[in-house]
């Protein structure tokens, strides 16, 4: 139901496919799309778990602006302005209160995402550590929930791996 950006062309379209086929949970273990912030307060507000729906869209309304600004500014730290946002925030504090466990794993994503990008927007692209740190702790989260039957396919995008070039 939604895109995924990294997947592309005919090859992946069949591997798209055969995961729907055989009924295969589809698990992302890297950071969040860059556009994919308004998705994730869509995510939330999906959720019937007691969050107060008016802070989400307020949330919502901050960030499509915010994506606004970063279309006619050269120079605006985009996530870091929303994950330093008041509204952002108080929706933080509020799902917080609730203790709905699906909504605080959105938003923590959402934030690790945001520290993501917005640090590496302010370092000029030296983010990698807290990338790979990121995408490890989602690796052993989804590994130590497995049975020990099941199985799992890792896919990995062409930009972090070597192609037989000497990384030296």
């Amino acid at each position: 139901d939604y895109p995924i950006p990294f997947f592309n062309g005919p090859q992946d379209a069949e591997i798209l496919n055969s995961i729907k086929t055989h009924d295969i949970e589809l698990v992302g273990l890297d950071q969040e799309y860059y556009n994919s912030f308004l998705l994730l307060t869509n995510l939330l507000n999906e959720l019937d778990c007691g969050i107060k729906h008016e802070l989400i869209e307020q949330a919502h309304i901050m960030i499509a602006n915010a994506y606004e600004i970063d279309e006619r500014q050269d120079r605006f730290d985009m996530c870091g302005h929303i994950l330093k946002n008041d509204t952002l925030l108080e929706l933080e504090k509020s799902i917080s209160e609730i203790s709905c466990d699906t909504a605080i794993s959105i938003l923590n994503s959402m934030k690790a995402n945001l520290d993501i990008y917005s640090r590496n927007y302010r370092r000029g692209g030296y983010s990698h550590q807290k990338r790979i740190n990121y995408i490890r702790s989602n690796f052993i989260r989804v590994w130590n929930q497995m049975s020990p039957e099941e199985k799992i396919l890792i896919r990995i995008g062409g930009l972090h791996t070597a192609r037989g070039t000497r990384l030296s």
